[in-house]
């Protein structure tokens, strides 16, 4: 924005004839150049703001979407191991390791929920794999406890308030003044997860 700020500085400070024209284009195209860099700069802060409830929480305590994925990551990675132990080769482990490789590399929220939900669907199926396998005990009871665990932390990922804030971030986009900054690409929409 400074260089929008600067040659509009430099625009109007130009003399100008006897003629009020001239004076007049260059006070509307400051308040042209104004709305759109202020109102674009007011909108990206709070789509920051928003974004900041996905890894921080609602609350600022850390217990946002991101560490939920963190915590599917890691169980994931033990149903891996108790894979391994049993089939090592089979194509359910290679793709639960492909997608908990996938959400770990994930950049933004958009990529991070599409790969999430590859990482359930694999998750899964290697979950139903190992139940065809005769398991030890505690084999046996750690697959299950896992499991429900991995699905705990998509129940508690659907019931975070970063949806809310950014269905409401993206409601205030539709509205104008705001629907006109969002038409020429200054201000984006939040990926909902």
């Amino acid at each position: 924005m400074p260089d929008i700020l600067h040659i509009t500085v430099l625009f109007i400070s130009l003399p100008t004839a006897s003629n009020p024209s001239p004076s007049f284009c260059r006070s509307a195209l400051l308040i042209i150049i104004s709305f759109f860099g202020g109102g674009a700069k007011s909108l990206n802060n709070l789509k920051s703001a928003a974004s900041d409830i996905f890894y921080n929480g609602v609350d600022g305590d850390g217990l946002g979407i991101q560490r939920e994925l963190n915590h599917r990551v890691e169980y994931a990675f033990n149903l891996l191991t108790v894979a391994g132990r049993y089939i090592p080769d089979d194509d359910a482990v290679r793709q639960t390791a492909a997608a908990r490789d996938a959400l770990i590399n994930s950049a933004g929220v958009a990529e991070k929920s599409e790969n999430n939900l590859r990482l359930t669907e694999a998750v899964t199926a290697l979950y139903a794999r190992l139940g065809q396998e005769k398991l030890s005990d505690q084999d046996a009871r750690y697959r299950e406890n896992l499991y429900t665990e991995i699905k705990a932390r998509n129940n508690i990922i659907s019931n975070d308030g970063y949806n809310k804030e950014a269905r409401a971030f993206n409601q205030k986009l539709d509205v104008f003044p705001a629907s006109v900054i969002k038409a020429f690409k200054l201000a984006t929409e939040l990926p909902q997860f």
